[in-house]
């Protein structure tokens, strides 16, 4: 399997309008080569795009189900952006020649020269990326991302065949913001497109983490000494603007700690230097709770991920820990501002001091160039393409693109110019 191979088949599914068709509620399924199920979301009939995105096996389900929840007006906004940067799939998109780096767009316009493939038009080109959770989507795709995402395409394909003898709901397929979670589940066998069942889309997928062992004892003793007061809700989310991994050469979302006084409504906020180092969370912990002299009767966890690297801490500390099942406004206040002030500070409009706020531990601040690169990155492309043209020619002619990487400098380049 190669690009090429998936430039050919995209081409072939530009030509279905299937998304003119299918809604993006109406999520199916296929069966894979590999016995894997692959769920299948296409975009398009409600936006001015066209795209096609396969998340596979039980985590991409839950990425799936994360990203059509958050489609209420009132939700969270940090939360919908919790959703979206934890995807886990492949996807295709056909866009303009701008949005993709140079050395892409030349492979496809070569790729299309050699098939007689005309490229005129509004969004002739195929962006093919694959999304993994809180990490900016990477251009190059491993074979097996390449192979689903050919699959998941071939499949469309063979369906927009199907349904000019039928209809979608002959075969099966369901608005799942209906309440019904039965979608359509085909296979595709010697190019014929089989529907062999059907699959529970909204099946509950369970993914247990790993209870934290609080090892330090020293640590724990300075906790237990603090005098314990009042409630705290506490969830870990991440942030809206990505953070370079300088060791693993990527771009990812880095993880902070939101704790609220549900009385007070006094916020403490405690990033995540190291990444998958949990003693040094505790310890970051441990430590703000002695410089802000306060430490909770009882923490609400708002999911297990956070419940599971405090419940032994609180334990041996003297404090109750749940997940809390109720309603939690204090969290969710929290997460509103958190979002709104990176936002703000993304569009470099000043913000007051807040003197509830604890950050810690503290780093070393970044320069104005990283910043306003992390800022460039993590705005959608449809806010970029409203920033006006000239502030847009100063940063193109200000960066410093030849210090950066080249898969960074591109897809800074890219945004700019739209």
């Amino acid at each position: 399997m190669t690009k090429e191979d998936l430039y050919g088949i995209a081409f072939q599914y530009k030509k279905t309008s299937i998304w003119k068709k299918i809604d993006e509620n109406e999520i199916f399924s296929i069966k894979m080569k590999d016995g894997r199920i692959g769920y299948i979301r296409i975009d398009g009939k409600r936006d001015n795009i066209c795209s096609i995105n396969i998340f596979v096996g039980d985590e991409g389900l839950k990425s799936l189900q994360a990203l059509q929840k958050k489609t209420d007006e009132d939700v969270n906004l940090l939360d919908v952006n919790e959703a979206i940067l934890g995807r886990k799939c492949v996807e295709l998109e056909f866009t303009f020649k701008s949005e993709l780096d140079e050395d892409e767009a030349r492979k496809i316009k070569n790729y299309a020269k050699k098939n007689g493939i005309s490229l005129a038009g509004k969004k002739m080109y195929p962006f093919i990326t694959a999304s993994e959770p809180y990490i900016i989507p990477e251009t190059d795709l491993s074979e097996e991302q390449m192979d689903a995402l050919y699959q998941g395409i071939e499949a469309a394909i063979l369906i927009s065949d199907l349904i000019k003898n039928t209809s979608l709901k002959n075969l099966g397929f369901i608005s799942i913001c209906e309440g019904r979670c039965m979608i359509p589940l085909f296979e595709v066998k010697d190019g014929t497109i089989t529907k062999i069942g059907t699959t529970d889309y909204a099946k509950k997928i369970e993914i247990s983490y790993e209870y934290v062992e609080a090892k330090n004892h020293i640590m724990l003793q300075t906790v237990r000494k603090i005098k314990k007061k009042g409630i705290w809700e506490m969830q870990f989310v991440h942030y809206p603007n990505p953070d370079m991994d300088i060791e693993n050469n990527t771009l990812y979302f880095p993880l902070t700690l939101l704790a609220i006084d549900i009385e007070s409504y006094d916020c403490l906020r405690l990033d995540v230097i190291e990444k998958d180092n949990n003693q040094r969370v505790l310890m970051d912990f441990a430590k703000m709770c002695k410089d802000v002299k306060r430490y909770p009767c009882e923490i609400r966890c708002k999911d297990e991920f956070t419940y599971g690297i405090f419940k032994d801490f609180c334990e041996k500390t003297g404090a109750r820990i749940s997940i809390y099942d109720g309603e939690m406004v204090a969290i969710a206040d929290a997460k509103r501002d958190f979002f709104d002030c990176q936002m703000k500070e993304f569009w470099g409009e000043d913000e007051e001091e807040d003197d509830d706020i604890y950050d810690a531990p503290f780093g070393d601040e970044e320069d104005e160039f990283e910043e306003l690169i992390n800022m460039i990155i993590n705005v959608p492309d449809e806010a970029m393409k409203e920033m006006p043209k000239k502030l847009k020619k100063e940063m193109l002619q200000e960066l410093p693109f030849e210090e950066l990487p080249a898969f960074v400098a591109n897809e800074i380049k890219r945004k700019l110019k739209l």
